[in-house]
């Protein structure tokens, strides 16, 4: 089980991400270059029950750090974050 946490949902298009993409991993993902791409070529599932949720186009960072303190920590088990096994030892 997972201690308390809290679940940030980031809310932001896929237009804006790509926008302020610096890297440029989204251009590569849209031109082919690389496979199996969150949101380009793979589908983006937003989470179904987030504790809170940042709006990054409509908030300041100072309005969705504020929201984000202010949640209380959730008592939900992760299990969707729990490992089953250990994980393979990579020595």
């Amino acid at each position: 089980m997972i201690g308390e946490f809290v679940e940030v949902y980031v809310k932001t298009s896929v237009e804006e991400v790509i926008r302020r993409n610096v890297k440029g991993l989204y251009a590569k993902a849209l031109a082919g270059e690389i496979p199996h791409f969150t949101g380009v070529s793979d589908p983006y599932e937003e989470p179904e029950y987030p504790d809170v949720v940042v709006n990054t186009e409509q908030e300041t960072v100072d309005e969705s750090v504020t929201k984000i303190l202010s949640c209380p920590p959730s008592t939900r088990v992760a299990t969707s974050h729990v490992r089953t096994a250990a994980p393979p030892n990579r020595e």
